[in-house]
């Protein structure tokens, strides 16, 4: 579970659908008041589509976390050389920012491009060096870095 709150997508998903249970509950309490029938109706469709874009987002969160653990368990393991760190200063909680790591590894003479945001960077995790990495067989495009 911890995973899933790593990416601003799980975050943003947890807090619209407190929002959205937030509105729907809202909207019920508001039904059984003697005020205009609208009032409800819009704290029903704010609270629906709140929940609705948590949904998505949180789905999506998971979609890409089961892959990458997918690679992880089943992949290749290769090489990887990390070619760039950058703190992702559009993003803070609690005064922290994420750091997006951009790694390339090389599969069958062709070189790839992977890409992690971690929020604790392992030690040894710098420009230049050499990580451990998995790719999937079927699609060497896809990869996750080992221990991050």
């Amino acid at each position: 579970m911890r995973s899933f709150f790593r990416s601003a997508s799980g975050i943003v998903a947890v807090i619209f659908g407190l929002l959205g249970l937030a509105f729907l509950t809202a909207a019920t309490l508001v039904s059984a008041l003697p005020v205009p029938r609208t009032l409800t109706i819009v704290f029903g469709c704010v609270g629906g589509s709140t929940l609705a874009v948590s949904v998505v987002l949180g789905s999506l969160r998971l979609r890409t976390l089961r892959a990458r653990e997918r690679v992880l368990r089943e992949g290749a393991p290769t090489q990887a050389t990390i070619v760039e760190m950058r703190e992702n200063r559009s993003v803070r909680v609690n005064t922290r920012s994420p750091w997006i790591i951009v790694y390339r590894y090389e599969v069958g003479g062709r070189t790839y491009e992977g890409r992690e945001t971690l929020w604790d960077v392992p030690a040894g995790y710098e420009p230049g060096s050499r990580v451990s990495a998995c790719f999937d067989r079927a699609a060497p495009e896809r990869s996750a870095l080992v221990g991050s």
